[in-house]
């Protein structure tokens, strides 16, 4: 699939598409979006997410990361996704200044 697909005016409608969400609103998922090599081994660049402000079993701002790992596509929507992760991440630093 094209990312373009996604577009109104190419005849998208909003019901393909990839969305990646933290666990919660404080966890500045995004925050460090890195190409990490191939962790997997499958011969295809993965990618991890950090997210320093989330709280796993409870440690407060711990952080965590999270692999995505890359397969036989295309590599122009991974370009999309990494850019879009950053926006992301600095829209959710912009509203967890506002929530303090």
């Amino acid at each position: 699939m094209e990312l373009s697909d996604l577009l109104s005016e190419n005849g998208g409608d909003g019901s393909n598409g990839l969305v990646l969400s933290g666990i919660g609103l404080g966890d500045i998922s995004g925050w460090a979006v890195s190409d990490a090599g191939d962790i997997n081994g499958n011969g295809f660049s993965d990618i991890i997410v950090g997210a320093p402000g989330s709280d796993p079993d409870g440690n407060v701002n711990a952080g965590e990361s999270y692999a995505f790992f890359g397969r036989a596509t295309s590599s122009e929507p991974v370009v999309y996704l990494l850019i879009w992760m950053v926006l992301m991440a600095l829209l959710s630093m912009v509203l967890t200044r506002m929530m303090v």
